[in-house]
């Protein structure tokens, strides 16, 4: 799905034009264009990947930042800082964002991609719009949901269920690749490749743990950790 936020404050312009396979936008007299195949053929292509174009329609000359594509993910994973923060800090503009739920997508259709627009936008498909740093846009992404007992006796092994959905918690059947932590116990896999239901298991072991110690056991992406997270209680 195509997704507008008016966030620019710039008197200008703005043209979008979509294709599966190729995105084009322009701000006033500059343009860009992204094509899928170049963004798939990245090697940090992968699931729940969140990538930008660095864009500038109004720059200073100085500080000119050649246009690119950037995994969002991989510069905010640490604290998780915006989109807004990394452009910041990357004194660049993130015009065009796209969200990737799983490697395999085959083009822009099964993406979710959103245009940071001026309020005089042109456009040849619908654009579905979203206030600025609403936070409706991180509802279009894909969650994890962890089920497993409410306790696990000290020593003893639980079973934990992962299940892939989308932002309103409805299972959803991608063959994503994920990574676990667990804050104690033995976890016995830290990578998991989720079925083409979108399920998966792991299994925990309360080492060296007594009554009143507690396990979280947290599951995200190789960018983005913590995705979903479920707590057993030891006794």
């Amino acid at each position: 799905m195509n997704f507008a936020t008016e966030a620019l404050t710039w008197k200008l312009p703005t043209t979008v034009n979509y294709a599966s396979d190729k995105i084009d936008m322009s701000v006033g007299d500059t343009s860009t264009a992204l094509t899928f195949a170049e963004l798939a053929a990245r090697s940090d292509w992968s699931d729940f990947t969140l990538y930008a174009v660095r864009f500038n329609p109004v720059v200073d000359p100085g500080k000119v930042i050649l246009p690119g594509v950037t995994n969002v993910f991989a510069h905010t994973a640490i604290g998780k800082r915006t989109v807004g923060e990394l452009g910041r800090d990357m004194n660049t503009s993130l015009l065009i964002q796209v969200f990737v739920p799983h490697r395999k997508v085959k083009s822009f259709d099964e993406c979710n991609v959103l245009f940071a627009t001026t309020t005089d936008v042109t456009s040849n498909v619908p654009l579905a719009d979203i206030e600025p740093n609403s936070g409706k846009w991180r509802k279009q992404f894909t969650g994890l949901a962890l089920t497993g007992p409410a306790t696990v006796a000290p020593g003893a092994v639980a079973t934990i269920g992962v299940q892939l959905t989308d932002s309103a918690g409805k299972p959803l059947a991608f063959p994503v690749a994920i990574e676990l932590e667990a804050s104690a116990g033995y976890l016995n896999k830290r990578r998991l490749q989720l079925d083409a239901k979108g399920q998966g298991a792991v299994q925990v072991r309360a080492d060296l743990l007594g009554a009143g110690d507690k396990i979280t056991i947290k599951a995200g992406y190789r960018y983005y950790s913590g995705v979903g997270a479920i707590t057993l209680g030891v006794q």
